[in-house]
């Protein structure tokens, strides 16, 4: 469903964005303020992205190549939380999906916003294990 809507709402963007750089262009913020990012799509997502960093780092780290040999050692309830956790990492890959379509739908003007917006947030990071 989001995917079908992210067009109309790429377009919201976009008037939004050519409304504030008409008021930007009227009057100027000062050079060391960071950039007010309340204002864009992907702001929406951003709770869910939070949410989702610990227990994605969780999966990488306890990840292994060989998952028949760790679930024939795994009890029942562990069996169960593993495949909790990783029915939890394949939402956050759909999520990722419906972000990424939507930078792709974005003029490139947008989609630099966008980017910057995924790089200040650090979320271009993938690794999860520290």
């Amino acid at each position: 469903m989001l995917k079908s809507l992210s067009i109309g709402l790429v377009q919201r963007d976009q008037e939004q964005l050519l409304k504030r750089s008409e008021s930007s262009d009227q009057q100027q913020q000062p050079g060391g303020e960071e950039p007010d990012d309340n204002w864009h799509l992907l702001q929406r997502f951003k709770r869910q992205l939070d949410e989702y960093h610990d227990l994605l780092a969780d999966f990488v780290t306890d990840f292994h190549y060989k998952p028949a040999d760790v679930e024939a050692t795994l009890s029942a309830a562990e069996s169960e939380k593993q495949q909790d956790i990783r029915s939890h990492c394949l939402s956050y890959l759909l999520l990722w999906d419906c972000i990424l379509g939507i930078c792709a739908k974005a003029s490139s003007e947008l989609r630099s916003i966008y980017t910057s917006w995924i790089a200040r947030n650090e979320f271009e990071e993938v690794s999860c294990i520290k």
